[in-house]
């Protein structure tokens, strides 16, 4: 009898951890990264990538990195750390103000220089295989 009445604490202990992790899983995200909150108007770098018309203006937000090369990439999450990284899918952005953007400096793990921007930013273009930007939105 005593046996049962262990196991049951056992087996209603993980019931209750592994409700607790799912709950907390879908109200903050399970994959660890930072996920910009996407307003109206604007598209997910995923929403670009899978279904935005070639030609067409869109306004996307994501968080910008800039490596070693200048190439700009706009990220649809950002992996946390002292150095972040660009996590998800990425879009290349072309014609980029860079003076418009909050950046921060530091190095990638790969030893090369890094920057980023410590917000979201919406980058407003025109989407062909890049994003051609023609303003920073805040």
């Amino acid at each position: 009898m005593r046996a049962r009445v262990v196991i049951g604490s056992i087996i209603a202990g993980v019931i209750g951890f592994l409700l607790v992790f799912l709950v907390g899983r879908a109200l903050f995200g399970g994959d660890g990264n930072d996920h910009p909150h996407i307003g109206e108007g604007e598209a997910t770098v995923e929403d670009v990538v899978g279904r935005a018309p070639r030609g067409h203006t869109v306004v996307v937000r994501g968080y910008v990195f800039i490596d070693s090369t200048d190439r700009v990439l706009l990220c649809s999450a950002r992996h946390p750390g002292t150095v972040p990284s660009c996590a998800g899918h990425a879009i290349i952005a072309t014609g980029v103000d860079e003076n418009r953007l909050d950046l921060v400096t530091g190095t990638a793990l790969s030893g090369n220089p890094l920057r980023w921007t410590r917000d979201t930013v919406a980058l407003q273009g025109t989407w062909t295989i890049t994003l051609a930007v023609t303003d920073v939105l805040r």
